[in-house]
């Protein structure tokens, strides 16, 4: 697992940090990965040999619930069909 840092509010670094080690329960510490960059949070997770990526704005990750947050993270890895070697990137507003 692995952060790619940056200057953060500490409620969306609580709620950023909560998500990733949800992640990580799930699909274990070494398939899951979070970038933060202008204001976005991307959660990328390996599954079956695939890596998936899910950005949510500041304002998303704040208002969303964790569960809805792992919810959005599940249809886009779930939904996905072949693998590819770069992680397709879905946006998720609030």
């Amino acid at each position: 697992m692995s952060v790619s840092h940056a200057i953060l509010d500490s409620d969306s670094v609580t709620k950023a940090c909560d998500l990733l080690e949800r992640l990580g329960e799930i699909f274990s510490p070494e398939n899951v990965d979070y970038q933060f960059a202008e204001g976005g949070n991307r959660f990328l997770v390996r599954y079956a040999g695939v890596w998936h990526a899910v950005a949510f704005s500041d304002t998303t990750l704040l208002v969303r619930a964790l569960a809805e947050l792992e919810e959005e993270i599940s249809r886009v890895i779930y939904g996905r069909g072949s693998p590819c070697s770069e992680p397709t990137v879905r946006e998720i507003r609030p």
